[in-house]
């Protein structure tokens, strides 16, 4: 069972389930850090569901409790409802690239054993919902996007 750390409340049913699971099916090794703000030097905080820290990797986890049939490409997906949303993986690989350069600066002797170009944070997103079916044309979804029943 790994270890779980509540940053902040759960903004929806999705993401609380999706932490029950995850706390269940991860190693006893690993930590699952919840609803984590990340702060730039700027001052502009972006929430974050899930940071997964396991033994050589980090994940930063977008969970999405989007159903049934989602279709897109690398610019835009669109979900059965209709509803239309810029592509999250842009997103959340902006925002993996965020940690770490904040982990490269701030975690004493990290940028000595991982050089600049290595990605020690890897992004995913976490489609939480049992009937999702992704159908979106963009080569990164095959390795970044995962059903949560097929994640662990």
């Amino acid at each position: 069972m790994a270890r779980l750390i509540k940053v902040n409340p759960f903004v929806g049913r999705g993401e609380e389930e999706t932490a029950a699971y995850l706390e269940a099916q991860l190693p006893g090794a690993w930590s699952i850090i919840c609803n984590k703000e990340l702060i730039d030097p700027r001052g502009s905080a972006r929430e974050v569901d899930f940071i997964i820290v396991a033994q050589h990797t980090v994940f930063l986890v977008e969970e999405k409790s989007w159903s049934g049939a989602i279709h897109g490409n690398e610019n835009g997906w669109v979900l059965r409802s209709g509803e239309s949303y810029l592509d999250p993986l842009g997103k959340v690989e902006y925002l993996a690239r965020r940690l770490a350069g904040l982990l490269r600066r701030n975690v004493p002797g990290l940028a000595a054993v991982v050089k600049d170009q290595d990605h020690f944070v890897l992004a995913r997103i976490l489609l939480s919902a049992q009937d999702a079916k992704v159908f979106v044309h963009d080569p990164r979804v095959r390795e970044q996007v995962l059903l949560l029943a097929q994640s662990v």
